[in-house]
């Protein structure tokens, strides 16, 4: 069966940018513009340089709690550019519970490679 966007794929989209927006002022992050795609083999995408996050189309599939801890594991890349410790350090600060979400996100991954 082929998956295609509904209107409730629509409007979590739209939520999508809302949260992004609303998380980026929160909590002072930098300046970001938000695109959406499809990505076959990440959540989301972090290019600092150009001041751009990118998610994937996918995450309307996903509780609203795993889209949170995407988008915050990406503006963490604006003060820690790898996945080192002192990253993770850094995400516990906004997702305390960020290693759980990280493991529930894995259980997801089946919905990177709709077509």
């Amino acid at each position: 069966m082929k998956k295609h966007c509904t209107f409730f794929g629509i409007l979590r989209i739209k939520g999508q940018r809302e949260l992004f927006e609303e998380i980026k002022k929160q909590y002072d992050f930098p300046d970001s513009k938000l695109y959406i795609h499809k990505m076959k083999s990440r959540w989301g995408v972090c290019y600092i340089k150009e001041h751009k996050i990118g998610l994937t189309f996918s995450l309307i599939h996903l509780p609203l709690e795993c889209v949170d801890y995407v988008i915050f594991h990406e503006f963490t890349h604006y003060k820690v550019s790898n996945h080192s410790s002192v990253f993770h350090s850094e995400l516990a600060k906004y997702v305390p519970n960020e290693k759980e979400l990280s493991k529930k996100l894995k259980t997801y991954t089946d919905f990177l490679y709709f077509k």
